[in-house]
């Protein structure tokens, strides 16, 4: 923002959790990795998600634009994990998450995780920050971008995901 102030004309945009075929071991493509192996479990958590095609159309709609100065929110869908990771799991053919993950099994695991990290000196596999997350219901309104591009359109999540488990399903010979 400091450089808009001084005159730099631009905006800024803030996508959701962004979905693509990118390196499944890292980032929101871990997702994918989850689902085809089957993780069992899932939470009550809400958030938004966009295709990755989509950041970089909305991007290309704003530079191209005279808007200036301003935020844009770029979310497809506001979806449960449960949902997304039920759909990646069809996309690969594998069983969707069963299990649901209760706010204080959350908490529990985050606190061995952070023990195991201590211990072992790696990462854990969930912090507090992520497990909170993971239980929140949080909902992005998108319709700034929509109303001032009203040609814009979101690609529905079930076809993002359909196409991006077939780029996986090619890059890992899967």
């Amino acid at each position: 923002w400091r450089g808009i102030g001084e005159g730099l004309q631009a905006v800024m945009i803030n996508p959701v959790i962004i979905l693509g075929a990118g390196d499944w071991n890292k980032g929101s493509s871990e997702i994918f990795q989850s689902a085809y192996n089957e993780f069992p479990w899932y939470t009550s958590g809400m958030s938004g998600f966009v295709d990755v095609v989509d950041v970089v159309q909305a991007a290309m709609v704003l530079m191209e634009s005279s808007v200036t100065a301003q935020r844009f929110i770029i979310s497809g869908e506001n979806r449960y994990y449960r949902d997304i990771f039920s759909m990646i799991a069809q996309g690969f053919g594998k069983k969707p998450p069963h299990r649901k993950v209760t706010p204080l099994l959350a908490e529990i695991v985050w606190r061995l995780e952070a023990i195991k990290g201590w211990i072992t000196g790696k990462d854990p596999l969930l912090t507090k920050e992520t497990a909170r997350t993971a239980q929140a219901v949080v909902r992005f309104d998108n319709s700034k971008l929509l109303k001032q591009f009203p040609d814009f359109q979101y690609t529905p999540l079930e076809d993002s995901i359909k196409r991006i488990c077939g780029e996986l399903t090619v890059k890992h010979g899967l």
